[in-house]
């Protein structure tokens, strides 16, 4: 008889012995994930070493494999083993961290028709055998579980392997776990610009933009009208809590000209009322965290 030495996810250094299944005894291999009562519990477990001999008195079998190909080459295992050793952790721990999460969620079973020409004597037998002949000779547990509900499946399908009509693999079914996803933000310009464009960032506000407006024309004063055109502030409200604030002021022309807008703030005055019109402190905080 051979053992197979396993790890389980459990907070004890150590690992146990089961002994192996004739009719399991070709299919395991190191990495296997099998299936072991451990207590009262069942519990995955990944094969970590084969022997002959063991000096456990009296071993326990090792239940089921869940998946025909093993979840976790030798080179993992050893670095396993190495962690577990150096860093005083459980090797059940150090195994099942190198796992993709999810990854023993639910397994499924592929059941295989072996003798196409198997004439079993019971109803259901008949009817499974017919139903794995309609689909080309294999079918998922899942699937004959759904098409035989209600009827004593496991037991018949128990007695159709012992009779060497089907075969049973099991394997894992798909993670259920996403992959995480990472997204990243990156300037699309310098960062020492942040300050020259800190005016601008922001939500829109009439009085905000009217006030910009102006402020590029400081130079060459421009008209009533062409600011709010400009700004597409339709009405004189904005321009006239501009000059409540004290920022500009107007000019009157001779008849049939536009009354002309003198920017009174100064530069620095300009900016910081356009950033508080518009919230940009917590825009600007975030751009200053990315650059």
């Amino acid at each position: 008889m051979r053992y197979a030495e396993v790890a389980i996810n459990i907070a004890v250094n150590k690992t146990f012995h089961y002994h192996i299944p004739e009719y399991l005894s070709a299919s395991l291999q190191i990495g296997s994930l099998v299936r072991v009562q451990f207590g009262v519990a069942m519990q995955p477990a990944v094969i970590i070493a084969f022997h002959d001999t063991t000096d456990i008195p009296e071993t326990k079998p090792i239940l089921e494999l869940l998946d025909a190909q093993p979840i976790m080459p030798p080179e993992y295992i050893e670095l396993a083993q190495w962690l577990s050793k150096n860093y005083l952790e459980s090797i059940g721990f150090c195994v099942w961290r190198m796992l993709p999460p999810g990854i023993i969620g639910s397994t499924n079973q592929q059941i295989t028709l072996l003798d196409p020409k198997a004439n079993p004597r019971g109803s259901l037998q008949k009817e499974i055998v017919d139903y794995l002949r309609e689909s080309d000779g294999t079918q998922r547990l899942s699937m004959l579980r759904t098409k035989f509900k209600g009827r004593s499946l496991n037991a018949t399908l128990a007695r159709l392997q012992e009779l060497g009509i089907i075969e049973r693999r099991s394997f894992l079914n798909p993670p259920s776990i996403k992959p995480k996803t990472e997204q990243f933000v990156e300037l699309t310009f310098p960062g020492k610009h942040i300050a020259n464009i800190a005016r601008h960032i922001g939500k829109s506000t009439k009085k905000a933009d009217l006030l910009e407006v102006i402020a590029t024309h400081a130079e060459d004063p421009i008209g009533i009208k062409d600011a709010l055109e400009l700004a597409d502030v339709k009405s004189r409200s904005s321009l006239n809590a501009l000059i409540d604030e004290g920022l500009v002021f107007i000019e009157k022309t001779p008849r049939g000209e536009q009354d002309l807008i003198f920017l009174e703030a100064t530069p620095e005055t300009v900016d910081e009322t356009l950033m508080k019109w518009r919230g940009s402190a917590p825009y600007l905080r975030v751009l200053n965290y990315i650059a």
